[in-house]
């Protein structure tokens, strides 16, 4: 069951959290660790995200479902064949940030039972960051 509050789509029993991370290199970095333990069972689906690069070249962000600090819970996708892509586009001059923000309406559906990791690509990999909403599912 949803219900709609103020513009949101919301569940009657979830929660949501904000995190937020600075991209700085072409590497992994995790977002938000999932409680996956048998005892709590909660999965995080992403609500929003805003992506914002400061290069002149257009960045995606690659998003999949993996716990960096521990092997035990699956993952899911990899950089290689992520769940969710996002794009922003070149900024008109170096510095200054451009942001592109996806809510939940365009955001498609994926779960993340381990953990939300995500590996900036293409040219500007450098002094981005991402922001995002995320709620239990």
């Amino acid at each position: 069951m949803v219900f709609q509050i103020g513009g949101a789509f919301v569940s009657p029993y979830s929660y949501r959290v904000h995190k937020q991370t600075l991209l700085q290199s072409a590497m992994a970095i995790q977002v938000s660790r999932t409680p996956w333990a048998a005892v709590w069972g909660i999965r995080w689906e992403i609500k929003k995200v805003i992506l914002a690069n400061n290069q002149t070249t257009q960045m995606d962000l690659r998003a999949w479902d993996q716990d960096l600090t521990n092997s035990s819970p699956l993952s899911r996708g990899s950089s290689g064949g992520p769940l969710l892509i996002f794009h922003v586009a070149a900024s008109a001059t170096s510095g200054v940030y451009i942001t592109n923000t996806y809510d939940q309406g365009v955001i498609p559906g994926a779960y993340f039972g381990s953990g939300v990791t995500v590996q900036p690509s293409g040219p500007a990999t450098i002094n981005g960051h991402v922001a995002m909403e995320l709620e239990t599912a």
